[in-house]
């Protein structure tokens, strides 16, 4: 009597399953990394939108920083789809906190990674930015940073 063999043995349902389990580990930690920078450059283009509302506000009022309150209320007509923040309260993705200095806007805008990026808009018009790991991002946490980078 013949035998005929229906199915696969456990051996080879276990190679299977551990090559399934290997592919989806490489692929959910790609994945993952790929979530987490689209975070990053959602903040950074955030950033990029009130850099450009700043420079005009700095325009509208010929050259010079408005008060703080006044500066949230310029900002805000200018770029209506950004969530404006006092300097001190938290700025999470999509949200920007503004602090007006003497010769300076700063930014700050949080990212669900966990990052904080800061941006410093002066006066001449140039620009400066800084990412650090926060868990509260506030443009007036920015005394501390000592490294600012070119754009």
């Amino acid at each position: 009597m013949a035998r005929h063999d229906h199915g696969f043995t456990l051996t080879e349902l276990a190679v299977v399953s551990a090559v399934l389990a290997v592919l989806i580990a490489i692929a959910s930690g790609v994945f993952l990394g790929a979530k987490q920078k689209a975070q990053e450059v959602g903040a950074q283009a955030t950033l990029r939108e009130a850099i450009i509302a700043g420079a005009l506000v700095l325009d509208a009022n010929g050259g010079a920083v408005p008060p703080q309150a006044a500066l949230s209320a310029e900002l805000a007509t200018v770029e209506p789809d950004i969530t404006w923040k006092q300097p001190d309260t938290h700025a999470d993705t999509g949200e920007v906190s503004t602090s007006a200095g003497i010769d300076h806007i700063m930014f700050a805008s949080g990212s669900s990674a966990g990052d904080c990026h800061y941006a410093r808009l002066e006066l001449d018009g140039t620009f400066l930015k800084h990412r650090t790991p926060a868990a509260v991002c506030r443009a007036v946490d920015t005394s501390g940073i000592s490294e600012w980078l070119g754009w």
